[in-house]
């Protein structure tokens, strides 16, 4: 996704009668980051230095995949005792503790900081750029209280995140038919 594309169309959306220039990228940031908590995140990694001696490290990846530490991977667990990671969002934590620096790769589902992190499918770049830049332009038009604007473009936002949105498979019960044959 193109954060000067969202923030060209936010402003666009906002230029009726406000002065658009006053819409910033950490608009944009904001909106996409409500994006990924809505649509139910993106996949994502983060790449984090590695201090000696320090254990725990802050991480936007919510629900990780993959760990690796010093190019090899690294297993979650679940006590303080075993070698591997625990992960406790936002934090992650190593163990054993490292004796040297390096760098800690988090890969998995999570909030990106901007819009040139976030994969999106192709087929709904376009959609989803508009749903940020909508979301964005409403939140700014709240601040300055066109009220009326603002909820036009929180609706359609939401409208957006309703039709891209995955929906849960319900298992559901069919109902045996009685079949009755006639034979001629």
């Amino acid at each position: 996704m193109n954060a000067t594309n969202i923030l060209n169309r936010a402003r666009a959306f906002v230029a009726y009668d406000t002065d658009e220039n006053q819409l910033q990228s950490r608009d944009i940031d904001s909106a996409l980051q409500q994006l990924c908590l809505d649509l139910g995140f993106v996949q994502h990694s983060d790449s984090i230095a590695v201090i000696a001696n320090q254990r725990e490290y802050l991480t936007s990846v919510i629900v990780p995949e993959r760990v690796v530490l010093n190019g090899e991977e690294i297993k979650q667990v679940y006590d303080d005792d075993t070698p591997g990671y625990k992960h406790e969002f936002p934090r992650i934590f190593i163990n054993p503790t490292p004796m040297a620096t390096g760098t800690l790769v988090v890969a998995g589902w999570g909030i990106p900081s901007g819009a040139g992190n976030m994969v999106v499918p192709a087929n709904l770049e376009l959609l989803l750029e508009d749903a940020a830049a909508a979301l964005a332009a409403g939140k700014f038009l709240l601040r300055f209280r066109d009220n009326a604007r603002a909820q036009m473009f929180l609706a359609e936002y939401h409208n957006i995140i309703r039709r891209v949105k995955p929906r849960p498979v319900v298992a559901r019960r069919i109902k045996p038919v009685p079949i009755s044959v006639d034979v001629i």
